[in-house]
């Protein structure tokens, strides 16, 4: 029991992590990102210092620091009155986070759209070739170092987390649960499974 209630602490202090670090990113995106770019519609460039500009993307931000915290609230709730669903929580909440940004993201884009029209930015046109010779490479070479930074850090996190817990786990663990997270299938403990998180999802 105790076993059990240590992966579900860990499964827990791991996803609230995931999904503050995500929340974090996906808050201040429109602030990294190319300048040119407002919710996906080309705007000039000297256009980001104009008030309408910083005021949309500062309710963006708001508006995702808000569902953050609502959903960092929500996960440590269900742990505080279901513990044994933190597996859920491991695989959901980021989801529920993206598709969260995705609706905001939706509305903020066609008000990007309408700001470019009433104000009459024009864009010069981008060639194929250009466009072609940016490419992936180019996008990810223009992210900001702090992406990456992340990516790494959250990496690291779970292979700590991981080793810290592995001695404590038992010899025998789940590694399948059926739709009413009943552990059905259980395998020999390896650190491999662990560190790479092979536990399969409930069917």
């Amino acid at each position: 029991m105790e076993n059990l209630s240590e992966m579900n602490l860990f499964l827990f202090l791991l996803s609230e992590t995931i999904c503050l670090a995500t929340g974090c990113l996906l808050s201040v995106l429109p602030h990294i990102t190319r300048k040119s770019l407002l919710f996906g519609v080309r705007i000039p460039e000297d256009a980001k210092s104009d008030p309408d500009v910083i005021m949309v993307k500062r309710r963006y931000t708001t508006i995702m620091i808000v569902i953050t915290l609502i959903l960092l609230a929500g996960g440590g709730w269900l742990y505080y009155i279901r513990p044994d669903s933190m597996l859920l929580l491991s695989l959901y909440q980021p989801s529920i986070l993206l598709l969260a940004q995705f609706a905001v993201y939706i509305p903020l884009w066609r008000t990007a759209s309408r700001m470019k029209v009433q104000k009459g930015w024009k864009v010069s046109h981008i060639g194929t070739s250009q466009t072609a010779a940016s490419g992936i490479k180019g996008r990810l070479k223009d992210l900001p170092w702090i992406w990456y930074a992340v990516s790494a850090a959250l990496c690291a996190l779970t292979v700590i987390l991981g080793l810290a817990v592995y001695s404590s786990m038992p010899d025998t663990i789940a590694t399948h649960w059926d739709a009413n997270m009943t552990a059905d299938i259980w395998s020999q403990k390896s650190l491999m499974d662990v560190l790479l998180c092979r536990l399969s999802r409930p069917e």
